[in-house]
């Protein structure tokens, strides 16, 4: 019974955080880049991003998209290279990263 209840404070209780995520990604998905930035950096706690439970990752991987389309190619970078910090064994800030230096030329 412990667990369960446990569980579901977890899972429920992590909403209203992914809830600021999803503001910024809707904002995104509308190309409204700079109100979307203004959304991540409103949630984003960067003493959280050792956190597994905190949308950190989440967060500045969705600012590293808003950066590279506004043309902010150094703190998109800036933001993937924390999300490899944050989560070392995913490829997905790697990939990006690679393709960031495609598009700069480098």
């Amino acid at each position: 019974m412990r667990f369960a209840l446990t569980a579901f404070v977890l899972v429920f209780g992590a909403f209203p955080l992914f809830a600021d995520y999803n503001q910024a990604l809707n904002l995104y998905k509308q190309g409204k880049y700079q109100e979307s930035l203004k959304a991540v950096a409103d949630a984003l706690e960067v003493s959280k991003d050792a956190d597994p439970a905190a949308p950190n990752y989440q967060l500045r991987y969705l600012a590293s998209n808003n950066h590279r389309k506004l043309g902010n190619f150094v703190p998109a970078i800036q933001h993937l290279e924390r999300c490899m910090a944050i989560k070392p064994k995913s490829v997905d800030p790697i990939i990006d990263i690679a393709f960031l230096m495609i598009d700069t030329g480098k």
